[in-house]
């Protein structure tokens, strides 16, 4: 009889990258002649030391990159790379510092037939890619959850939400999380994520998109069916590189 395996959830393939900042090797230039090897890193134009035609060493670790023989490579650490895995629990778990996160508990909406909606936005010039990894929404009624594709986006809704980084190793966050609670038109077109949610019940969204410079994810959390009263809980999670 055939046997069937299946993957645990633990066993999901997870980020890559290289986590400690090294340098790579070093690059030797050698003649086939069997010349008399010198050492220097005054190279004329045959690639060799102006007394020798023979083998040089190049005095610092280098990698070759095709072109000045003279480049150094140095692994950025604790930049998270997008494999299968990235952003999940278990990777956040060891690499946690280098993720951000903005919440925003149980808001209600200003008025009936009004609603949450939410924008991350990432600055013109911030000179970072937002990578969001994770949307938790919930909502006291059984209302829209909607996520629009980033767009071109220049300003903040009206509040403006602290948001944390995980660990004091990591800069500043670049990305803006700020809020509305009286919208009154329903977000369109949803092109990312829409749903309808079980009211007070927690719903992830863990496909991750990026946002670059100068554009903002929407997110809308109850629809203009709302009644007076009702209230939106949300958290975002992302990382910037």
């Amino acid at each position: 009889m055939a046997r069937e395996y299946r993957l645990s959830p633990a066993s999901t393939l997870a980020d890559v990258s290289d986590r400690a900042a090294r340098l790579l090797g070093g690059v030797n230039i050698q003649r086939t002649d069997g010349s008399t090897p010198a050492t220097t890193t005054n190279l004329n134009a045959d690639g060799l030391g102006p007394t020798s035609n023979g083998l040089i060493t190049i005095s610092e670790a280098a990698a070759f990159d095709g072109t000045n023989w003279n480049k150094q490579r140095s692994l950025i650490a604790g930049a998270p790379k997008f494999a299968l895995g990235v952003g999940t629990r278990v990777e956040q778990a060891v690499y946690g510092p280098a993720y951000r996160q903005g919440v925003d508990l149980l808001r209600a909406v200003a008025a009936i037939n009004q609603f949450n909606q939410y924008r991350l936005r990432n600055p013109a010039a911030s000179g970072k890619t937002v990578f969001v990894t994770y949307v938790g929404a919930e909502h006291s009624a059984a209302r829209r959850f909607a996520i629009q594709r980033p767009v071109a986006q220049a300003a903040d809704r009206t509040t403006v939400m602290t948001t944390r980084e995980r660990g004091t190793s990591v800069g500043a966050n670049v990305a803006v999380f700020s809020v509305d609670n009286n919208v009154a038109a329903n977000l369109s077109p949803v092109d990312l994520h829409g749903e309808v949610l079980q009211a007070s019940v927690m719903r992830d969204y863990t496909q991750p998109f990026a946002s670059e410079q100068c554009e903002a994810v929407e997110i809308e959390v109850g629809d203009i069916g709302d009644a007076a009263g009702e209230t939106s809980t949300l958290n975002v999670e992302w990382y910037e590189e």
